[in-house]
């Protein structure tokens, strides 16, 4: 996916409100020394990794943007900080200091909408394959900011991808009676309709049960689509990585090589 065009040509202070400097003076006003220096280093890294050549081009670039296009470039940022191995708790504390200052510049007036982003999961995926793992960190990043029904159905179909070793064609050929959320088991029938029982790790059951609570409990097929509630096909799970990929910035290759499963 492209970056969003952050050049400086672009960069504009609005008429509206105190300026960037006033408004980064107000974000670190009551702040202890400590905290002060963190928080520039963290603002600091955002800016290097923006392009831009001082803190306040990228302070007036963030808030002169629409709350769609302010939380497209943190996906993608947080997407970048994933694939570079940065820790949850330095992403963690990363977008926090975002979603901070944007708040504040909210306080004074300049903006009038907040930025919501999730945080990371503590808890990171085992790279048991070797590769991919970065890819597959960015894809749950992205799929985590899309609207509630999508990102729920979303992060359990990439729960199933990657931590049971499930091809496309398994995942969309299940259908909720397959699924034994009281014993954690999956029950998946192979082509040669021998039977196999997975074991379903707490992560992916956490998942599983958000999305049936969006889906409900009717007989039929496990994952749909949002339109036409119909089966998603193994295709359509490609399409929604693929589609995740792109926005997360991730590149397909990378995220989709780890589908090459077992069952």
């Amino acid at each position: 996916m492209e970056i969003l065009n952050t050049g400086l040509a672009m960069v504009k202070e609005p008429a509206n409100g105190a300026s960037s400097a006033d408004l980064l003076d107000a974000f670190l006003a009551d702040k202890s020394s400590g905290t002060v220096r963190s928080y520039s280093d963290d603002l600091s890294a955002f800016r290097i990794w923006m392009k831009h050549q001082s803190l306040h081009q990228t302070i007036t670039w963030l808030v002169s943007r629409n709350v769609t296009e302010a939380a497209l470039l943190t996906v993608q940022y947080r997407a970048f900080l994933i694939r570079t191995r940065q820790s949850p708790a330095s992403i963690n504390r990363r977008m926090t200091v975002l979603r901070q200052l944007v708040e504040c510049a909210r306080r004074l007036g300049k903006i009038g909408w907040s930025l919501e982003i999730r945080n990371v999961r503590n808890h990171r995926f085992d790279d048991t394959r070797g590769t991919g793992i970065c890819g597959i960190e960015a894809i749950v990043a992205a799929a985590e900011m899309q609207e509630p029904r999508k990102a729920s159905r979303d992060g359990a179909i990439i729960s199933l991808l990657y931590t049971l070793s499930l091809s496309r064609n398994s995942i969309a050929n299940l259908n909720i009676e397959n699924c034994d959320l009281e014993r954690s088991i999956l029950h998946i029938v192979r082509p040669s309709k021998m039977e196999t029982k997975l074991a379903i790790p707490s992560q992916t059951l956490e998942t599983l049960k958000e999305w049936l609570q969006i889906r409900g409990d009717a007989p039929g097929p496990l994952f749909v689509g949002m339109s036409d509630f119909r089966r998603l096909s193994a295709s359509g799970i490609y399409r929604v990585l693929r589609t995740l990929a792109k926005r997360a910035g991730a590149s397909v290759p990378e995220a989709l090589e780890a589908t090459v499963c077992k069952v």
